[in-house]
């Protein structure tokens, strides 16, 4: 597969094994760096499974973003029936433009924040 699936995989597989081997949930989750929004697409349908009510993610690039969260909101679209029933409860997922360099008091109280060099 894909480099970037491959990528994506291995933090699913570790925020999951986090939970179970923790027994405690990623409510809130953030992800630094989020570009084209591939890790939220390939999160989306375990969400439930990590019990998170909250994603937020930022990149520093305005175009990648806006691509990003077009093509966020047309795999949620797509995926809606499977999505709702693995959640269950909705989740809030918002993007921010922004530095992952700067603090920003929004992602302080995140239960885990993921960043992937590419």
């Amino acid at each position: 597969p894909p480099l970037q699936t491959q990528r994506n995989a291995f933090v699913r597989n570790t925020l999951l094994n986090f939970k179970i081997r923790s027994g405690t949930g990623i409510s809130r989750l953030g992800i630094m760096g989020c570009g084209e929004m591939s890790l939220e697409r390939g999160l989306s349908e375990c969400l439930g499974s990590l019990a998170a009510m909250q994603v937020y993610s930022v990149d520093i690039e305005r175009e990648s973003l806006s691509v990003g969260q077009q093509l966020l909101e047309k795999h949620l679209t797509q995926n809606a029936d499977l999505i709702a029933s693995e959640t269950g409860l909705p989740v809030l997922m918002r993007s921010f433009l922004g530095d992952i360099l700067q603090p920003d008091h929004r992602f302080a109280n995140m239960d885990a924040i993921v960043s992937m060099e590419v």
